[in-house]
């Protein structure tokens, strides 16, 4: 779930709602060997709030308990619990070319290079960084955010009890960002992990 996945310039591939539906259904009856004490069960998982079966998705992203994807148009739908207004992306709900769900929230690239985030707000990650542009990839994780910019530069924003907000110097050349529960890790140019 708190994983970016392939970066916007890749090509998408397209998924129906029905094989996502699919997708969804089978790890919700064949959970992890042993779950742990926060897993729920089949019945207690909120149903997809589908339209139809056969709107192709673009991208796809799953939190905790909620799943957004990109429609054809670049808009974004989400479904799932909404406790904390995670499905509710905020206007306009358009032009988006990348999303990444966390915790209880998620954060979607719009195709002029700004992040719109949405949801739990109760670290600030779903405050807007000050430099809203030029970012090329944004990856949500439990509580905080981690966005890369064009210029190969990070901007974290959200809960940094962990650290995990705290970009390392120096602060370029990174090519690739995913954030995790509490912390982040990013590949710098000359593949170089850093976390």
């Amino acid at each position: 779930g708190y994983m970016a996945g392939t970066r916007p310039s890749q090509p998408r591939k397209t998924f129906s709602r029905a094989a996502i539906l699919l997708v969804c259904l089978a790890v919700s009856f064949f959970p992890a060997a042993s779950p742990g004490p926060d897993t729920a069960t089949a019945e207690e998982l909120p149903a997809p709030n589908f339209i139809g079966d056969s709107t192709p998705y673009q991208y796809i992203s799953s939190g905790n308990q909620h799943s957004c994807g990109i429609k054809p148009d670049n808009s974004i739908e989400c479904w799932g619990d909404n406790t904390y207004e995670q499905l509710n992306v905020p206007p306009p709900n358009s032009n988006f070319q990348y999303l990444s769900a966390g915790l209880f929230h998620s954060c979607g690239l719009k195709s002029d290079g700004s992040i719109s985030c949405w949801g739990r707000n109760d670290n600030g990650q779903s405050n807007l960084p000050a430099s809203n542009t030029n970012f090329i990839q944004v990856s949500a994780g439990a509580n905080h955010n981690c966005g890369l910019k064009n210029d190969g530069s990070l901007v974290c924003w959200g809960n940094n009890t962990d650290g995990q907000s705290t970009v390392p110097t120096p602060n370029t050349n990174w090519s690739q960002i995913s954030t995790g529960w509490t912390h982040s890790c990013g590949l710098k140019s000359d593949n170089s992990l850093v976390c």
